[in-house]
């Protein structure tokens, strides 16, 4: 009886944990989105200039860096 009760605490546990993974990786995309949308939005409101020419690499670095963690996220729950 003690392997079961054992068993079913460890099953809850790693189902919690699957969970919150979940629920960050959701959060992680909403930002994502969010993020580059609005600096999309601020970069096409601005004028190009030198400085603002290397501004439009800041959506893509949102991107990669959301990718890196939600592969991150991947691999540790497999």
């Amino acid at each position: 009886m003690a392997d079961f009760d054992f068993l079913k605490e460890e099953y809850l546990t790693l189902r919690k944990e699957v969970e919150l993974a979940m629920a960050e990786l959701n959060v992680l995309e909403t930002y994502c989105v969010y993020g580059t949308a609005a600096a999309f939005v601020w970069l096409s409101s601005n004028p190009l200039d030198g400085a603002l020419l290397f501004a439009w690499f800041i959506p893509l670095l949102l991107v990669a860096f959301g990718a890196a963690r939600s592969w991150a996220i991947a691999k540790h729950l497999g």
